[in-house]
């Protein structure tokens, strides 16, 4: 009898170890195939003569987005509804309480923030909150008016193909209002949160040759398509898939997790799958702060939030959909989740507009939301 009980006990050591290695070693797969992604995208826009403030301002805020974008796809075509949503929550939260708060503590005087952040990019993350709220939230009561707003895809818990065609709308006003300021006024690229592209600039990147024009295009259409398969088949895995053979869960990725812990998808996409697609953005924020390139690290950050908002919600609820797949549906607990985000999003904003910076102790108080609301979930679903 002890036999069996150390040999299942040895077994279960095996199987977890094997899948927190194989979760490890994703992220790591999903971290490079985005570099990839990105480095190439650069090269091939470079040699085409794109400007730099255009490949920041689309390329580089895609590339460290493009984890939550193909998770959310491929856990939305699943039919993980809470999963391809508390990916981007999750994601959200991490970055701006835990990494920008976690900076802000850190650094001796806060960080200095921009006017453009505090009169464009802080107003537009709190918009875009409100806007999925208004999208996929519930009424406290039925009434006439309420029911006729489900019609119109409104207050129903689902993100409906309207609701897409809105936040994706939003960001291409706000693209537009950002190239239209930037020429007005003429500023240099660091003045703009969403053009990371700095980052190549004053860090130094591994594989990237300024002398891009002597190279056949070829090559770089290898490597982009290299770096998104990389980033697609990380993805699907990370979100993985979970079969009962004889009475015993089979699987891997987040769904295992979620189905061995017994807790609800959710919880899962908004830890550890938040966790694994957030890499790129808390690299390329971690390396800009150490190069106290201090407008890259903070627009890094608020820019892949904004991006994470209205694009890759906006895409995956545009792509699925009927017949393709069932409409992205999510349970209260998301919509709890996306309240938070809101919240932090609001205290974020009227911290900036106090003193143009984000103090040690606004930090701290950002830190402190996101942990206490992420370690208030965890006790609840385990208990």
């Amino acid at each position: 009898m002890w036999v069996l009980i150390e040999f299942t006990l040895l077994t279960e050591v095996v199987l977890w170890t094997a899948q927190l290695f194989l979760f490890f070693s994703i992220i790591l797969v999903i971290w490079q195939g985005s570099n990839l992604l990105v480095e190439s995208s650069q090269d091939i826009a470079n040699h085409f003569h794109v400007s730099p403030f255009l490949i920041g301002l689309t390329i580089v805020a895609f590339g460290t987005s493009i984890p939550e974008l193909v998770t959310s796809l491929v856990a939305g075509f699943g039919g993980k509804g809470d999963i391809a949503v508390a990916n981007v929550v999750g994601s959200n939260i991490l970055n701006i309480s835990v990494i920008l708060g976690g900076l802000a503590l850190l650094t001796k005087g806060g960080l200095v923030i921009n006017r453009q952040t505090i009169r464009l990019d802080a107003p537009v993350l709190v918009f875009g909150v409100l806007l999925i709220l208004l999208f996929v939230g519930q009424s406290p009561v039925d009434t006439s008016f309420t029911n006729e707003l489900k019609q119109f895809g409104i207050l129903n818990l689902k993100l409906d193909y309207i609701d897409s065609i809105v936040l994706l709308s939003v960001f291409s006003s706000y693209l537009y209002v950002i190239i239209s300021m930037r020429k007005k006024t003429n500023e240099p690229m660091l003045q703009s949160t969403t053009d990371v592209v700095l980052l190549n600039q004053q860090l130094p990147k591994v594989g990237i040759d300024n002398n891009i024009n002597k190279k056949t295009l070829a090559p770089k259409v290898i490597r982009i398509l290299a770096g998104l398969t990389l980033v697609m088949l990380g993805c699907h895995v990370l979100v993985g898939e979970v079969k009962l053979v004889d009475g015993v869960i089979t699987g891997y990725g987040a769904v295992w997790f979620a189905s061995v812990l017994g807790v609800p998808d959710f919880l899962i996409g908004l830890s550890i799958v938040a966790l694994g697609t957030s890499v790129p953005e808390i690299v390329v924020s971690l390396s800009a702060i150490r190069a106290k390139a201090i407008d890259v690290g903070v627009g890094n950050l608020l820019g892949s939030a904004i991006f994470n908002v209205f694009v890759v919600l906006g895409i995956t609820g545009l792509f699925v959909q009927p017949p393709l797949a069932d409409s992205i549906t999510i349970s209260i607990s998301v919509l709890h989740s996306l309240i938070i985000m809101g919240l932090l999003f609001l205290i974020l904003f009227v911290f900036l507009t106090t003193n143009q910076r984000l103090s040690r102790k606004e930090g701290f108080v950002l830190l402190c939301i996101g942990l206490t609301y992420m370690i208030y979930e965890i006790i609840v679903n385990f208990s």
